[in-house]
């Protein structure tokens, strides 16, 4: 799988097999019903409450508004 960071906000590219767009939260809700693109979910902070990481990716299923787990967290993650 490959993964691309890119701004959607002014150039969506189309969907292309093998190919995941991490994107924003807004970004995947306003483009609910690709299954390619995915965000940030269960956010990592640090001491500082600064986000450092995140534990999953989620993905918006048409035409549910909560968001859905691309995979179940590890239990060491729990």
């Amino acid at each position: 799988m490959t993964v691309k960071l890119v701004n959607l906000t002014t150039h969506a590219p189309g969907a292309q097999p093998g190919i995941v767009y991490v994107v924003s939260r807004v970004t995947a809700s306003a483009m609910r019903g690709r299954d390619d693109l995915v965000f940030p979910l269960d956010e990592v902070r640090d001491r500082s409450d600064v986000i450092a990481g995140c534990r999953t990716l989620g993905r918006f299923a048409a035409p549910s508004p909560e968001p859905v787990l691309c995979r179940e967290p590890a239990k060491e993650d729990r």
